[in-house]
């Protein structure tokens, strides 16, 4: 019976060399796909978004911060108005108190917007930049992976005219991780994409709940 032997060819004295290697030269893969135009325009863009919903945080702590100040005020000035009007003597002018009252309403309004509209509205821009980001990556280590085993196809189609049949297995490449890679980062980007439809659907029924509310107050 003829027996019959894979022989593995490989570039490295060691499994682990290969491996050490091979971590090598997807670090520098990732390193320069990260500075492809494509991949830079939706890493870009998504920097903007966050930091926009960034901003939107910051704003809404400044926001409660003044909000409970100026309550604070309008509560220590209310006091002392009716004290004065309980013990007889002339109160403290109303004019501050009714522009504290004006501002705190501005506040209380300016972070109700917030919260119901634009962080909700900047959280979804967020998930959905976030997706495509990935794919931008994804797409372009599948371009790579796609080129590697391109070349490597013509160079074992060479070795077949000499041997007369050569065989690899491209999950065990190079050009195999990188694809596998791109499979985790297209799932990161399902997983963002439905996340974001979820949080858009929730965020479309409590306006529907809030502009209800307002129809009923008119």
């Amino acid at each position: 019976m003829t027996q019959t032997h894979t022989v593995d060819i490989t570039a490295f004295a060691t499994p682990s060399a290969r491996s050490e290697a091979m971590q090598t030269q997807l670090a520098q893969i990732f390193e320069r796909i990260d500075t492809l135009p494509d991949v830079q325009t939706t890493r870009n863009e998504l920097e903007q978004v966050r930091l926009r919903l960034k901003r939107f945080h910051l704003s809404q702590q400044e926001v409660m911060r003044r909000a409970t100040e100026t309550a604070d005020r309008i509560g220590s000035l209310t006091s002392e108005i009716e004290l004065a009007l309980a013990q007889g003597t002339e109160p403290p002018a109303l004019e501050p108190l009714l522009k504290m009252d004006l501002e705190h309403r501005v506040l209380t309004r300016a972070n109700f917007r917030l919260i119901e509209r634009l962080l909700p509205e900047a959280e979804i821009d967020e998930m959905q930049m976030t997706a495509t980001h990935l794919l931008s990556r994804a797409a372009a280590l599948r371009q790579e992976a796609a080129g590697r085993i391109a070349r490597t196809a013509q160079l074992m189609a060479e070795a077949a005219e000499f041997e007369g049949h050569i065989r690899f297995d491209p999950a065990q490449t190079l050009s195999g991780a990188l694809t596998a890679h791109a499979v985790e980062l297209e799932t990161q980007a399902d997983n963002y994409r439905r996340w974001a439809e979820e949080r858009a659907l929730k965020h479309e029924k409590v306006l529907r709940e809030l502009d209800s509310l307002q129809m009923l107050k008119g």
